[in-house]
């Protein structure tokens, strides 16, 4: 589309007719020329450029024909895994993101001109349609949807790339239900897996056609051992989580847990849950007990003088004159007389020699009035029962001494295997113990975040680690900030998956301001079909604006009285410029699924649509089959996900060697 001109599109194809015509006119031309006397002769020469004239007003009007039914529907974008597999390959250092174009000035223009046209005048005619349907050009999957978004541009249509040094600030997908989500965070998935990097993939629902896909992907690249499959409603085909196996301070751990606790206007609460659960895990890591969900909960739920006897017989059992006390602690039946004595014999014998302010913070806490205490606790409590009761006390808080084959992995475990988790936290059934599951994996993630990002070093492994967080809505909080703005130097990538990109991260977070900062920390933004108004302005305002063109006509007639009646007309026709969205609000609603606009940072608008991605049956996840115990018969860790690569060096926790 040449500089101020416009493209009609919406006219009826005069070039056909006009094709039929010459057609008609060089076929006379060439029988007159051919059977005629020596005189006529030259017909046959004329019916030459007769011909040519014909064929460029048919391409011409076929062209047009085309443009309508593409309006209408197009052809259906079907892959195999193996093609997938390809295209990821194809460019080192970029990924694929789908089949799309450009999205610029001339798209905008074109779309802006269709909404200003009657639908009627679009039609290329049933007839047409019939055949193209005939030819297998419109969609097969999709025969109602309006596809007039890509058919703007779908000449252009090409396999999109992106760099790969993009991810690691970060994306959005926002969409309604079942526009496709799920099938484009399968598409990116792949590259990643491809690429050879570590995949958390935290899915309120069980979506079994992303399991499909990752585990054939894996299979193909040889490393399906690498694959840990984490289901509550599978508890005995699931791998179990150990969320509390790395930190750098014990303050971390207390974060982590209280931050799994939903926004609150007063952070008396709060800060109070947090100085609690802080003193049980110094008294926990005193007595030299491993951390896990349970005793944290099971001490936070005690009279805190039972934790005050147990860790004061501990800790007065290390030294010579304090051992006897120490028995008489730990034999005295009431825990209140228990407690009493370990406060009394620390301050009269060991605070001066032997200080422990790990026994201080703990005897702040246990001064506290009771009612009090439990007044104040209350809001940590609901929240720790829902990860440490029924298949949750095995699966999140692991003992490593349990005969239970079950393997026990961590993030660092998968950051350093390169592996893939797959987290299912079970949202449908209970959403409040999935949003604070996916809480707390968001929570342990900002630790690995830290590691990887403050010690670069070989035992970290400093491969891409990504994040693929399905409803993230239900586990927005504090850290999952802290792990978008601060990620990045740690080669992490967070992809969260939103309904409504401002209005479920606004509810999250408590007001439209914080939801700001949190999509403002997300340089790419994925834009399916939404009905959500303020999305819909926020998504628009992202694509910046443009210059749309309108071509305004005006027809004046005038006539003066008098004895001879005079007449003028005018007729005028301007082309006027205006500044307008590139892509205006309610054209997010006209997405058909597996459509989306890919948005940059930068301003930068591209139309995408996701393949429809086929794993053969006999290649699709089976869930592993342990035994006939209740948790399985396993075979050992190694042997389920195997060595890891040469020059990753793998530590494995000690509770795996007892698989």
């Amino acid at each position: 589309m040449k500089d101020r001109q416009l493209y009609i599109f919406w006219r009826w194809p005069y070039e056909m007719p006009a094709s039929a015509v010459w057609f008609i006119a060089a076929s006379c031309a060439a029988l007159f020329g051919y059977f005629g006397d020596f005189g006529v002769r030259f017909l046959l020469l004329a019916a030459i450029p007769m011909y040519f004239i014909s064929l460029v007003r048919f391409i011409q009007g076929a062209d047009l024909l085309n443009f309508k039914a593409r309006l209408q529907s197009i052809p259906d974008l079907k892959m195999s895994l193996d093609t997938l597999i390809k295209l990821q390959k194809a460019y080192p250092g970029k990924t694929y993101i789908g089949h799309g174009f450009d999205w610029g000035q001339e798209q905008t223009q074109l779309y802006y001109d269709f909404r200003a046209r009657d639908e009627e005048l679009l039609s290329p005619g049933h007839l047409y349609m019939f055949f193209r349907r005939l030819l297998g050009l419109t969609s097969k999957y999709q025969p109602n949807d309006k596809m007039h978004l890509h058919g703007i541009g779908y000449k252009e249509e090409r396999p999109i790339y992106i760099d790969v040094n993009e991810r690691p600030q970060h994306t959005v997908y926002s969409g309604s239900t079942g526009t496709g989500k799920g099938r484009k965070a399968t598409v990116d998935i792949v590259g990643a897996l491809v690429r050879g990097e570590s995949c958390v993939i935290a899915d309120p629902k069980s979506d079994a056609i992303t399991v499909d896909v990752i585990y054939a992907t894996l299979k193909r690249l040889k490393r399906e051992q690498y694959f840990y499959f984490f289901n509550p409603s599978y508890p005995q085909s699931s791998v179990r989580l150990d969320l509390l196996n790395s930190y750098g301070s014990l303050s971390q751990v207390a974060t982590r847990i209280v931050n799994i606790m939903p926004p609150q206007k007063d952070e008396t609460f709060k800060n109070f849950a947090w100085r609690a659960i802080f003193s049980i895990v110094q008294a926990l890591t005193l007595m030299g007990e491993k951390l896990t969900l349970v005793k944290v909960r099971e001490c936070i739920q005690e009279d805190m003088s039972y934790l005050v006897k147990r860790a004061g017989a501990y800790y007065f059992a290390k030294f010579e004159e304090t051992r006897d006390i120490a028995k008489a602690v730990y034999d005295q039946p009431a825990s209140a007389k228990a407690a009493e004595l370990v406060v009394e014999t620390y301050y009269a014998k060991l605070e001066k020699k032997y200080p422990s302010k790990e026994m201080e913070t703990l005897f702040g806490i246990y001064g506290q009035d009771q009612r009090h205490y439990q007044k104040l606790i209350q809001s940590i409590i609901p929240v720790l029962t829902q990860l440490t009761s029924g298949v949750f006390r095995e699966l999140l808080s692991p003992d490593p001494t349990a005969n239970d084959p079950r393997p026990i992995v961590s993030l660092k475990t998968i950051a350093r295997t390169r592996g893939v988790l797959y987290m299912n936290l079970a949202s449908l059934s209970d959403p409040e113990t999935g949003a604070s599951l996916g809480s707390f994996l968001l929570n342990d993630s900002i630790n690995l975040v830290a590691d990887r990002y403050y010690y670069k070093h070989e035992l970290l492994d400093n491969t891409m680690i990504n994040y693929w967080i399905d409803e993230a809505s239900d586990v927005m909080n504090k850290s999952a900030i802290s792990l978008l703005n601060k990620s990045r130097g740690s080669q992490c990538a967070v992809t969260l998956m939103l309904q409504s990109a401002v209005n479920d991260v606004a509810y999250r977070m408590g007001d439209s301001a914080a939801a700001e900062v949190a999509l403002g920390n997300l340089n790419t933004k994925v834009q399916l079909r939404s009905v959500d108004v303020p999305t819909q302005e926020y998504m628009s305002a992202q694509c910046k604006e443009t210059t749309v063109k309108t071509m305004d006509y005006s027809l004046k007639t005038q006539s003066t009285t008098g004895q001879n009646l005079d007449y003028t007309t005018s007729y005028d026709k301007s082309l006027r410029h205006s500044v307008e969205p590139k892509v205006p609000p309610d054209a997010f609603a006209d997405l058909p699924n597996l459509h989306f606009f890919y948005i940059h940072g930068t301003g930068l608008v591209k139309k995408m649509r996701i393949p429809f991605i086929h794993v053969p049956p006999a290649e699709r996840f089976k869930l592993p089959t342990y035994g006939d115990t209740p948790f399985g018969l396993l075979p050992g860790f190694h042997e389920v996900v195997g060595q890891p690569k040469t020059g990753v060096i793998f530590e494995p926790e000690p509770s795996l060697e007892t698989a």
